[in-house]
């Protein structure tokens, strides 16, 4: 990778507010779901679980950073949890609804994360 492309993204991450760094995240993590669904749909499978994985490491660390002092933490923590049982379904039995749903959510709350940014 590009010195420059590299040194960009590292000082957009430790500039960024915490609401766009949750943007970020759900977008790359709707980046990757993408990938997952392309290298499921070319029999890839190693490659979409290491996607899938990486969108569950993703959840987890928005997750644990809740903040358990917020009213919505409750919430937000089910809908996580949620999101990792939806994200294990992948590896058992992959297919393109539940792709679908998984980066429906990601998109919903990306969008709605955008706009409180």
């Amino acid at each position: 990778m590009n010195q420059y492309l590299q040194r960009y993204r590292q000082n957009s991450v430790t500039t960024a507010s915490p609401k766009s760094l949750i943007v970020q995240l759900h977008d790359k993590a709707i980046m990757e779901l993408e990938g997952a669904q392309q290298d499921w749909g070319q029999g890839n499978l190693d490659s979409m679980r290491q996607r899938v994985t990486l969108v569950q490491d993703i959840v987890s660390y928005l997750h644990s950073s809740l903040d358990p002092e917020n009213g919505v933490t409750p919430t937000l923590s089910e809908l996580y949890r949620y999101y990792l049982i939806r994200l294990s379904n992948l590896f058992i039995e992959p297919n393109e609804e539940l792709f679908s749903e998984i980066k429906g959510h990601f998109v919903e709350w990306r969008d709605t994360w955008w706009k409180a940014v």
